[in-house]
């Protein structure tokens, strides 16, 4: 890019859910961290997605001296419609957003996972407000990844980007991705946030 030109960021990105086990736990010690990061740059990837997990301070610090960004997507997956649960649900999703502000390369987040009709558009947005206003502006927010429009809830999205996940039979696939251009929505970068996955092939 030439001076006073921005350069566009595409992310490219590895989804992972903390699945180590070989240690009975999701905290891998930096070896494998480092083997994990290494792999995924050598593969083109420039970002790690944390699915519905929040990984250790130490991850993220090891991503950011390897040039590699985050996205953050909060545990918070087919919640019940329970008022009380939901209630305590928001603060803890708010609790984590605070404790993990601080880490630079964390570049997207989204405050749960393929939510549907159990959760309300006001609650969703309550979500996003809440973790847009504790990790400040400098990160991407979503309500929802895979958006409420895929997964049967409410059609009103809040957040910074649009985030689908196109599961679908192969030879279906150039159509659905056609029906999620932005057409009518407002203009937002849109982000696959699950995509390839291997029931697809």
């Amino acid at each position: 890019a030439t001076a006073g030109e921005e350069t566009p960021f595409y992310a490219r990105g590895v989804l992972t859910w903390g699945w180590y086990p070989e240690l009975g736990h999701c905290n891998p010690p930096d070896d494998v961290i480092r083997r994990e990061i290494e792999g995924a740059k050598k593969l083109g990837f420039n970002l790690i997605k944390f699915c519905l997990w929040v990984p250790s301070h130490r991850f993220l610090e090891l991503m950011q001296e390897a040039g590699l960004w985050a996205w953050i997507e909060l545990p918070l997956w087919d919640p019940s419609a329970d008022a009380g649960c939901q209630e305590q649900m928001a603060t803890e999703i708010e609790r984590i957003a605070k404790q993990y502000a601080h880490h630079e390369n964390v570049a997207l987040w989204t405050c749960g996972c393929e939510l549907h009709e159990t959760t309300s558009a006001a609650y969703r947005k309550g979500l996003y407000d809440s973790v847009k206003s504790a990790v400040g502006g400098a990160s991407l927010v979503k309500d929802n990844s895979g958006s409420a429009e895929m997964y049967g809830g409410d059609l009103r999205e809040f957040g910074d980007f649009y985030d689908f996940h196109p599961y679908c039979d192969t030879c279906f696939y150039p159509e659905v991705l056609d029906s999620l251009l932005i057409g009518p929505r407002r203009q937002m970068p849109i982000l696959l946030g699950e995509f390839n996955d291997i029931d697809v092939h």
